[in-house]
């Protein structure tokens, strides 16, 4: 435990020493058989994307994801999206390929062990990389993010509203006001924070288009 919080205070500090210094006490928990083992080889995986070295980082979530046992399920999908963020980043280097990275998230949306939180986040990932290239993908993904089932019921909002909100505009960015007008209507619906935001840009979008059922 007291190297685990060593790692972390150090690597608080951000500078070449104390990040070494960090990934060797992290390193010496994850070589040992103790509790905080993974979550010690999670936080070197972190630091190493942290500092750019996605690649080193993926090799490190990769330990965590093939080890059949002992990892919390928790611990699991944040080293799924760990690895997939990481990816992510080695695309803008070509080191990675779009399909490869859209995989690495759809393993974390199809996971039995995964939340809505989890399920939510990988999906709408998935439209981000889409978003640029493939508007009807991209679509497509936020809409599973809107119609995922438990979303409402575990409180999970996050996600939802930012998918919703991100389709809406790129229906607003195409000049489709009905389909935009739809999804923001979809959200209102949503018991969450940003229902009545979402409302009110509806009732805005029909007044400025001439938008009346």
């Amino acid at each position: 435990t007291a190297l685990f919080l060593a790692g972390q205070c150090a690597s608080n500090l951000l500078n070449p020493g104390s990040v070494d210094r960090a990934l060797a006490y992290w390193d010496k928990v994850a070589a040992g058989s103790g509790a905080l083992r993974w979550k010690a080889r999670y936080q070197q995986a972190a630091m190493k994307c942290r500092i750019g070295d996605e690649a080193e980082g993926v090799v490190l979530f990769d330990i965590i994801l093939k080890t059949g046992s002992g990892v919390p399920a928790d611990l699991r999908l944040a080293a799924q999206c760990g690895k997939a963020d990481a990816m992510l980043a080695m695309v803008k280097r070509k080191a990675a390929s779009e399909e490869e990275v859209v995989r690495e998230y759809q393993i974390l949306a199809e996971s039995s062990e995964a939340t809505p939180a989890w399920r939510n986040q990988a999906l709408y990932k998935i439209a981000k990389v889409y978003e640029s290239k493939e508007l009807d993908r991209a679509l497509e993904a936020f809409e599973k993010v809107l119609s995922a089932p438990g979303t409402a019921e575990s409180g999970e909002f996050f996600w939802s509203f930012k998918a919703g909100f991100d389709a809406a505009r790129v229906h607003e960015n195409q000049a489709r006001w009905r389909q935009a007008i739809a999804v923001y209507e979809k959200l209102s619906a949503i018991p969450g924070p940003r229902a009545a935001e979402a409302r009110a840009r509806a009732q805005q979008l029909r007044l400025e288009q001439f938008l009346w059922d």
